[in-house]
Formats: structure tokens, sequence, C-alpha cells
């Protein structure tokens, strides 16, 4: 809660001058390092407290293997605790509440994501490790069908949800509905113009300086000129420690300009005219026609130019009156998102493709329901989907930073979401913790994730990836979990089809193509070492995520 806290007491900061050493609490990037690194230490303080207590309730693998061909293979691992997915659930959560603006819708249902997924694991994972307390004939943990009516279930309050949180977004048209004072936070960028304009007059000598409202913050990266970014968090908190604009009117803000009532500004742009002797005056409500200036026709020329100017730049944001439906849009590889050029990609593609509600929670759901059960049938050796997890979340984690901010979205012409900046935290607390986890869960494995981990990391991926509407390249990222979840359903779909039928060869009803699945399982009883599996899906899954990043500039 300490982001929470942050924000009640801005106000007592700035009045204290003391909002300088805290500012960069504001700043996505660093709160989202941050949780990373606080879900890392988490897991790595309270492994061996954890392990331990996982120890003593005799919550460990039972060593037993229903495939004959790994019977010896799960004897080796036989006494180790599992369950180890607790570590993991509490230290995402230790993140994203310590760091997150939880007030936001998205990080809220992340969490539920989280909870939910912990909690169908965790009682999974209790029914297998009991079994053999409970008796002969006890349940072998969830049924299949109890377990995917849960992500089932999940996955459609979650599509539900998303579809209703993008209906209905507006922005204000102009810098008069926001009161002139217009700050937007880090993930909530709007394109103005940039820089100043300058226009000599050849009657008096004097100028008509034409400056921007909306100043350009010093940390707009890569942005082009015409996507310049707004003002920082820093000018909101003093501006809330100020009051609200209409109390501050006739005051000047930071950058010297006079805060005008909202019924006198028609435009985001202040023009100032400047004469030979130094004197300035504003001109507020005229400038939507000819503007009225001292300097003769000529002035009043290009004044008409001027205010053709400012009500360009009063049009209708990106997106705006359709702003609900580019949280709905099907984002396909290598499809433009904006149009390019035209002030900066601020122009809609005519070719996309919006989704209605029930296609957009029919691909939620399967999107969360078949990401949950990728990662769990990928946990079957020392490190392997805690290696993997930790390499697609550091790319989530670019792509939610990506998402939730105009400038970067357009530039690369793609979805912008707004607020969904926030689940950087959620995607830099995800990777922290598998991390974290990977030093207790690396080959020879001190504690195993079960699926406790298992279900919530792939859900947490799935739930991302329905967000920022990059589906298709949070795919990729994951495409050794996907393989290792098609082998599954390969080697169960080709068995049931043909288990009438005799194998002449070997005798036996049925046909699979596989020796045994997950596909990790058939290298292993082909030869390979179980190392180097492991660390050959690693480089695999860190070549697929820098893959996929590079896709993102192939528009």
């Amino acid at each position: 809660m300490l982001y929470v806290l942050h924000e009640y007491i801005r106000s007592w900061l700035v009045a204290n001058d003391l909002y300088r050493f805290t500012q960069v609490l504001d700043r996505i990037e660093f709160r989202a390092l941050l949780a990373s690194g606080v879900a890392f230490l988490v897991v790595l303080l309270l492994g061996p407290r954890t392990i331990g207590f996982l120890t003593r309730m005799k919550i460990g693998d039972s060593g037993l293997s229903d495939a004959e061909v790994l019977k010896g293979h799960a004897a080796t691992k036989s006494n180790v605790p599992t369950m180890g997915g607790l570590l993991i659930v509490g230290a995402i959560g230790a993140g994203v509440l310590l760091l997150a603006d939880v007030s936001r819708f998205y990080i809220l249902m992340g969490l539920v994501v989280l909870v939910w997924h912990a909690v169908l694991g965790g009682f999974d994972d209790y029914l297998k490790l009991t079994a053999k307390h409970r008796g002969t004939g006890s349940r072998q943990g969830l049924y299949a069908w109890e377990k995917l009516s849960f992500q089932l279930g999940i996955g459609v309050l979650v599509g539900w949800f998303a579809y209703q949180q993008g209906r209905g977004v507006e922005a204000p048209a102009s810098a008069a509905e926001s009161g002139i004072v217009a700050p937007f936070t880090s993930e909530d960028n709007r394109p103005s113009l940039n820089g100043d304009l300058t226009a000599q007059s050849s009657t008096s000598g004097g100028s008509l300086a034409v400056k921007p409202a909306f100043a350009t913050s010093p940390d707009t990266g890569s942005q082009p000129s015409s996507l310049a970014r707004t003002e920082p968090k820093a000018d909101q908190a003093a501006s809330k420690a100020r009051g609200p604009a209409s109390d501050r009117v006739g005051q000047r803000n930071r950058a010297g300009d006079k805060i005008l009532q909202p019924q006198e500004v028609s435009t985001p742009l202040e023009v100032r005219s400047e004469n030979q002797g130094g004197q300035s005056g504003t001109a507020g409500s005229d400038i939507s026609g000819s503007l009225r200036t001292s300097a003769g026709e000529r002035e009043g020329e290009l004044s008409t130019g001027l205010a053709g100017s400012a009500q360009a730049a009063d049009s209708p944001e990106p997106g705006e009156g359709v702003a609900g439906d580019i949280r709905h849009v099907l984002n396909l590889p290598f499809q433009r998102t904006y149009e390019p050029g035209g002030g900066g990609g601020q122009t809609l593609n005519p070719n996309l493709i919006f989704l209605s509600m029930p296609v957009f929670i029919l691909f939620a759901t399967l999107m969360v329901a078949g990401m949950s059960n990728a990662v769990n049938v990928t946990d079957g050796m020392d490190g392997l989907a805690a290696g993997i997890s930790t390499a697609v979340s550091i790319g989530v984690f670019v792509l939610c930073l990506i998402a939730g901010n105009q400038g970067w979205a357009q530039y690369l012409l793609l979805p912008y979401v707004p607020e969904a900046g926030e689940l950087a935290v959620l995607a830099g607390a995800t990777a922290g913790a598998c991390l974290g986890f990977l030093w207790w869960n690396s080959a020879p494995a001190a504690v195993f994730m079960g699926d406790t981990g298992a279900l919530c990391l792939g859900g947490i991926l799935g739930y991302i990836a329905v967000i920022i509407r990059q589906e298709f390249v949070i795919i990729i990222m994951s495409m050794i979990f996907i393989i290792e979840l098609g082998s599954v359903a390969l080697q169960v779909g080709c068995y049931k089809a043909t288990k009438h039928r005799v194998n002449p060869t070997t005798g036996k009803r049925g046909w699979r193509p596989f020796t045994i699945a997950p596909y990790h399982h058939n290298l292993h009883v082909r030869g390979w070492p179980e190392e180097k599996i492991v660390a050959r899906f690693w480089i695999i899954s860190v070549i697929m995520v820098v893959l996929a990043m590079a896709m993102l500039k192939v528009r």
C-alpha cells in the first residue's frame, strides 16, 4: 500500500517541499522494477522457512507416476516439498499491493485472477498429496472437468468485465473541459503540439507567439515530436496542493501562464501578441475566428491560418468516439492499429476488426484457461516452468509499458489501452517471483511449485494478454508452453480417435505420436538429460521473446 499512502499524503508532501524525494513513485517504470525486486526478495528470504514448513507438514511429492517409463525418474524426486507456488503467489501479491495503484480496475481484476487460480491449484495439490493418507480409492486431485470448469469460469468473468471496462471511454474534447490545467498520468498521455510557433509581422514589427497549453514533459523518450508528453505527475501534485483550477483563476501556473476560466478558453493554445515595446496581451475566446491584433490586414490573414491550426489541435483525440472500442480490437500480427503519419499515427486503421462481446469473451476464456493449463503441463522438470515464465514475464512487462503509454503505442502503431500501464507492476512482480523461485527450484530442486504456482502464472500471463490486446504476441513468446500443451492435446486426441484399433506392431490399442507427453518427458525418455532439456527450452524461450518484440516494429 506504499503507492496508495503516497497518493493520500501527496498534498502534504508538496506543501512541505518533500514531494521531490518521493516523486519517483509516480513513474510506473520505477514501481514495476521495484515490485520485481520486492517479489524476488520475498521468495528468496521466505524460501527456507516455507520449504521447512512444507517438509514438516509432509507436503511432498509422492514419487509416483502413472507412466511406466517415468516411474524411475519420479522416484528420484520423492519427498521433495511441493505447493511451493504459495511463495510465488505471496510474492506477487506483496509486490502488487505495495507498489501498484490498487484503485485501478485492471490491478484489482489481476489480483482476482491470481487468488482464483491459487485456490484452485492449492485444492488440487492438497487432494493429490493427501490421497495416500486418505486410503485406497481416494481421488488423485480434482477431476479434469472440475478443474477446467473453474478455469473457464474465471476466463468468462475476465472477458465480460474487460469488455465492459472498454465501453463509454470518453476523453475531454478540449482543454476548456478540464479547466485549462489538464495533467495526465504517464500511462495516459495525449498528443499535443510541440514547440512554440512564432509568426513575424512586417507591418508593425511585432510577433505572434503561439504556445501549447500542455507542456512537453522531459521524459518523452523516443516519441515523435507530434506526440509530446503532457504534464508529469509532479505538476499534478502541485496543482492539487494549490486547489481546483476554479479557485486559482488569475494566478499563474509553473510555466508562468495565467489560469483562465474554462469559458474563456476555446482551444488548448494560448496566443500572445508582442509589439516592439515589449508589451503583451492574451487572445483567448477570439482565436476561433480572426485574431484581433493591431498589425493590419496581413496579420489578420496570418491569424486566420493560426486559428485553423488551433481548431486542428482541438480535434478529437485518437479513437475518440470509439475510444472504448480500441480495447476490443482483434490485434493481428503485422497489422497497424493506427495509420502512419497524419499527426503521429492518430488515425485508426479502417481495416481493424472489432470483436463483439460474445467473441471477445470467447477469446478471453480460451486465453486465460489455455495459458494456465499450458504452464501447468510444462511444470515437470526442475526449473523448467519457472525459467520460461521469467523470460515471458519480462517481455510482457515491456508490452504493458507500451500499451499504457499513448505516445509509445501510437509510435509503434499498437493498441493504446488507457490504464494498462499499471499492469507493468503485476508483470514485473511476476517476473521477480519466478526468478526468486528459480533460486530454490533449480536442479536439484528443493521445492516444486505444484498446481498452486503453475496455474497462477499461466492465468496472469493470459489475463494481461487479453487486456493489452497482445494475445498473438504473447503466444509467440510462450511458444514452449504452447508446444507442451499441444503435445498433450495431440497425444490424447490421437489415442481417442484410434483406441478401437489394434496396433499390429505393439499389439496395443490406439496410436500415440509420442512415447509420452508432455514433450519434455518424451525427450527425456529418448535419452536427453533433464538439465539439457531445461537449458535448451530456456534458450528457445528467450529467442522467442526477442523475436516477438522485434515483430512489434514490423507493421
